[in-house]
């Protein structure tokens, strides 16, 4: 009889069937879990009699396996399936739209002429950008003009598309300012996960769990192959994220449970091989 002991993490592989084929594909790969974990219970339900109302025997049912993972990296595919969504990937042809907000510090100025103030990011609509000019706490906003601004063009802003700057009048700037700058951007290159009020974690998976034990039973120590099989499990809708400039980096926990198949009794299996 082999002995295991265990110590190890699990590489999981979650398999879809192509609905075109019939047969199963691997949606996802995970190598950089840094944990996870396995729950089994089952609700007990006791028969007790006699004098002393002692107990007779323990009636079990409603198998339940419960799977904790806690990952290193964050898939975006992964988490999209678990919204009940897909990843959606940015092209020419298909872009996102973002908003920025640039803070720039913008020195004193004197004299007639324009400043001009370059910003990062390339404006959707230019008409549609808000610029706002703060010195010494107070907030002034400025308004936007199709035609470049001129010396004599106080409280409005423009902006210029081949440098990709604002320009506002010197008078503007009669001390050192902040100046921020929001504006929406297309962006081409990316990727986005939508969580919607109506959408969850619709589909089902065959996962698999590869990992190796340590048969410990014979004269000489054995690593040996094994692998967990849930043959349908869905993952949890709920989420957390959680960001921090310090301490340790955040992981990713997404949760699983077993689901029974229509004609089977398994919920998962374990299998040691060499």
């Amino acid at each position: 009889m082999n002995q295991h002991a265990l110590r190890d993490i699990v590489d999981m592989t979650f398999w879809e069937t192509d609905v075109t084929t019939g047969k199963e594909f691997p949606a996802f790969v995970i190598d950089s879990l840094k944990s996870a974990s396995v729950e089994g219970s089952a609700e007990a339900t006791d028969l007790r009699g006699g004098r002393g109302n002692g107990l007779y025997t323990i009636f079990e049912s409603q198998r339940d396996i419960n799977i904790t993972c806690t990952d290193a990296l964050l898939l975006p595919e992964l988490f999209a399936a678990r919204m009940g969504t897909s990843l959606k990937k940015f092209s020419a042809g298909n872009k996102g739209t973002i908003r920025k907000i640039n803070n720039l510090a913008a020195p004193k100025q004197s004299g007639t002429g324009v400043f001009s103030i370059t910003i990062d990011g390339t404006p959707k609509t230019p008409a549609d950008m808000l610029v706002y000019v703060t010195i010494a706490g107070e907030r002034k906003a400025l308004a936007y003009t199709a035609t470049a601004v001129t010396a004599t063009d106080a409280g409005k802003f423009s902006y210029d598309t081949a440098s990709k700057s604002i320009k506002v009048a010197n008078s503007e700037l009669p001390a050192d300012a902040k100046v921020t700058v929001h504006f929406e951007m297309e962006v081409t290159v990316g990727e986005q996960i939508v969580v919607s009020d109506d959408k969850f974690a619709n589909k089902t998976y065959r996962v698999t769990g590869d990992y190796f034990t340590r048969i410990v039973s014979g004269d000489q120590e054995v690593e040996a192959p094994a692998q967990l099989e849930i043959p349908r499990a869905k993952f949890d809708s709920a989420f957390n994220l959680a960001f921090a400039p310090d301490g340790e980096p955040v992981t990713f926990e997404f949760k699983l449970r077993a689901l029974k198949r229509p004609g089977s009794k398994e919920l998962m299996k374990i299998t040691m091989y060499q």
